[in-house]
């Protein structure tokens, strides 16, 4: 397991868990991952 600090484009922060870090690049390429607060879909680069 892996966990990320995530950070969407209105600047919530917030940790993930993945199985593997290829889990979260497959997750975030289908648009799969949301914010828990605002549920947008858009990153901000870290």
């Amino acid at each position: 397991m892996i966990k990320y600090n995530l950070k969407c484009k209105n600047k919530h922060e917030f940790e993930s868990w993945f199985s593997d870090s290829k889990e979260f690049d497959r997750l975030k390429r289908k648009n799969l991952i949301e914010c828990i607060f605002c549920q947008s879909k858009k990153w901000k680069s870290q």
